[in-house]
């Protein structure tokens, strides 16, 4: 069992690279949205470039993080016309994945990966209560949205999150990946 508890990134000229070596939770989950975002921007218009998430020593990921993947993912396909590739998940990490129903969702693949020299570890700031509550409405939405199953487990948790966000005087269809 792999103890340290990071989320590497990086990229180079052939990819955008996340390394899970522990944990995927909702604490980095901003953060990383953050990161996509920057990247998508940077790549737009290059075609050749590969977005991979490598979830090989994940140990735990929760429903907000996996949401995240799922809004990632069609992001992607909506602005580079290319997926997220989830690479290497482990077993723990492949049946959450399938209890979630992306395994035909998401492009889940097997092989070696030569990360670039220069990964850095993901920075977590502090964040918000609204900043984790927006978060936790985008991805259980997101969830909620694929099949009966998921939105039968989320649909109370999403309405409290909604009030939440909307009681501070947030317009919760204003904050978009």
């Amino acid at each position: 069992m792999y103890n340290e508890k990071v989320i590497k990134i990086g990229y180079d000229e052939k990819g955008v690279y996340v390394d899970i070596k522990g944990e995927g939770t909702l604490k980095q989950s901003p953060q990383l949205k953050k990161f996509f975002v920057d990247v998508i921007d940077k790549f737009k218009g290059i075609n050749d470039v590969n977005f991979i998430i490598n979830m090989e020593e994940c140990q735990y990921i929760d429903s907000t993080f996996i949401g995240l993947l799922l809004i990632v993912d069609k992001k992607l396909k909506e602005i580079l016309g290319r997926p997220l590739k989830v690479l290497n998940p482990n077993n723990y990490a492949w049946e959450v994945l399938k209890q979630m129903g992306l395994e035909n969702i998401l492009t889940i693949e097997r092989g070696e990966i030569k990360f670039p020299q220069d990964m850095q570890e993901l920075k977590v700031d502090n964040i918000n209560k609204i900043e984790l509550a927006m978060m936790m409405y985008m991805s259980h939405s997101e969830l909620a949205n694929l099949n009966e199953e998921n939105k039968k487990r989320f649909e109370s948790a999403i309405e409290m999150l909604k009030k939440d966000i909307e009681s501070e005087g947030y317009n919760i269809n204003n904050n978009k990946i």
